[in-house]
């Protein structure tokens, strides 16, 4: 578990009910993206399915991630995807200076 406040670790929900397993996937590419971009991703515990997990990575990092996501997002946009499949996921990202 983490020590971060409720807000920092909200759960991400969408409203489209009933395709989890397309939600899974999605969450799947997104933490290969941070990975990608030099994240470091852990899993911090698992209850049940639920997975609870941090991301922490320098800032460049933090960037390169955001730069890759906001590409993706518009690829997907362009061949008429569908975003934000239901599920539910505990996950914390930290950047560091220096």
């Amino acid at each position: 578990m983490s020590n971060l406040p409720a807000f920092a670790r909200s759960p991400t929900t969408s409203a489209v009910a009933g395709e989890a397993g397309s939600g899974c996937a999605e969450f799947d590419e997104i933490l290969a993206l941070a990975r990608e971009a030099g994240m470091l991703v852990t899993l911090d515990g698992q209850i049940g399915r639920e997975k609870y997990q941090s991301i922490a990575g320098s800032l460049a990092s933090f960037k390169r991630f955001a730069e890759a996501l906001r590409t993706t997002q518009a690829a997907s946009r362009h061949t008429g995807q569908a975003e934000g499949e239901a599920h539910e996921s505990w996950t914390s990202v930290t950047a560091f200076t220096g």
